[in-house]
């Protein structure tokens, strides 16, 4: 359905094309177009907007503006997470490095349980995230293979 404006010229031409080019300057500008048009509601009822018009110009600039504060809040808290899993990480490798200070020597006599030692006990590679992507998200594992286990001659 199209709408027939009957506003008065410098009423529409005062609304020019938005150019925000971030979600903060769009919430800005709608409410700015909801201030704006506020004074003048009569006029858009008339030729067919809803009586609610601003107001749900209003609801929606605020839901944009909690989901933007929501993502926020979880970039904050990913972010937290992994590098709360990177520490953990390390106490990890450093208590397996003790671990096989205490291990091996006992193991030097069975060079199969040795080797099945030294492949359970290899921490995978953690790779860095990478930036130019995006922000940074959960750690990803990089198994390296398993060596196989010497054959007895």
């Amino acid at each position: 359905m199209r709408r027939r404006c009957c506003l008065r010229r410098p009423l529409v031409a005062s609304l020019s094309l938005l150019t925000a080019r971030d979600n903060t300057s769009t919430i800005a500008d709608a409410e700015g177009v909801a201030d704006f048009v506020e004074e003048h509601k009569a006029s858009f009822v008339s030729i067919g907007f809803p009586e609610d018009f601003v107001e749900k110009l209003r609801r929606s600039a605020a839901d944009l503006r909690v989901g933007i504060d929501a993502r926020a809040s979880d970039f904050g808290r990913r972010s937290a997470s992994t590098a709360a899993l990177r520490q953990q990480y390390a106490r990890g490798r450093s208590v397996v490095r003790i671990l096989d200070a205490m291990v091996s020597p006992h193991l030097e006599r069975s060079p199969s349980k040795l080797a099945e030692w030294r492949t359970i006990s290899r921490f995978a590679r953690l790779s860095a995230p990478d930036e130019a992507v995006g922000p940074p998200s959960a750690p990803v594992l990089v198994v390296p293979p398993a060596t196989p286990a010497p054959i007895a001659a």
